[in-house]
């Protein structure tokens, strides 16, 4: 039986929810096509901390870790922007506002959070709103 991401998110996430954290979401970085490039797991604790890690595909399953981006970490929610190629763009910090602000009928991303800014590839929104 093959492991799906959540399973694999839920094994990988063990020894933090053995800490006291709670799993909150597991988000889904694509490819602009759509197709799955990695994911970013999301739990926190009651005292408010919080434990986001990276999460990938290894060959053989899943593991901590994501791919290497030579031109700068991918943004979140790419086939959402390649789908529509004239609508504005709202960045907004964190996959959680994203997704919440997508609900709205909005376009989304982040680069992940406010660390991580610098490192992500913004191309994707050159002459866009």
């Amino acid at each position: 039986m093959t492991e799906t991401p959540k399973e694999a998110a839920r094994r990988l996430t063990a020894p933090a929810i053995a800490q006291g954290f709670t799993p909150e979401a597991l988000h889904t970085y694509r490819h602009p096509d759509g197709s799955d490039w990695y994911w970013r797991i999301r739990a926190k604790r009651a005292d408010g901390e919080k434990w986001v890690r990276p999460m990938q595909r290894n060959g053989y399953g899943f593991q901590l870790g994501q791919p290497s981006f030579p031109n700068g970490r991918p943004l979140y929610g790419l086939d959402r922007i390649a789908a529509n190629a004239t609508g504005a763009v709202w960045i907004v910090e964190g996959e959680k506002a994203a997704d919440a602000l997508t609900k709205t009928g909005v376009i989304a991303t982040t680069s992940g959070g406010s660390q991580s800014a610098s490192a992500a590839d913004w191309g994707p929104l050159r002459a866009r709103s």
